[in-house]
């Protein structure tokens, strides 16, 4: 198994860092196919994510307690796109939500608005550029732009 430490130190900011691992994962196109713990790592939070129509499974551990985050890869499990990917997710993760937009950074701000009894998030970018895109998503559902 090949594991990737991610350089945050996530002690007292538990939330903010699983949110960001989640938001990070959604950008890139991931589902979570698991979200749960692991027994080695008490309190520890664990997901799979996996690529739609692909094979291979991409795990994160995110660890209060030892402060540490780290990604996992089992050898049954790879995949190109996990090569691909986890570059972009782990600075993703490090820089606090920034993403590479060609040469600049973009930061994907999140607003939750409640509608109908469910929750609907708009994400806005607030990058360098400041372009103004938005995009639109209902409970966790891949970022489809808005009008």
């Amino acid at each position: 198994m090949e594991k990737i430490e991610v350089a945050v130190n996530p002690a007292g900011r538990e939330g903010q860092v699983a949110a960001l691992i989640e938001a990070a994962a959604d950008h890139y196109g991931l589902q979570i196919r698991m979200r749960g713990s692991l027994r080695t790592y008490s309190g520890s939070k664990h997901w799979h994510f996996q690529k739609p129509g692909e094979r291979g499974t991409l795990e994160v551990t995110l660890w209060s307690a030892g402060n540490r985050v780290w990604f996992s890869v089992q050898a049954g499990r790879r995949a190109v796109w996990i090569a691909e990917i986890l570059p972009l997710i782990k600075e993703w993760i490090e820089r606090g939500g920034y993403a590479r937009n060609g040469d600049e950074w973009s930061r994907w701000n999140e607003e939750r608005i409640w509608d109908a009894g469910s929750t609907m998030v708009r994400m806005r970018c607030e990058g360098m550029n400041h372009c103004g895109q938005q995009r639109t998503s209902r409970r966790g559902n891949r970022h489809v732009a808005s009008p």
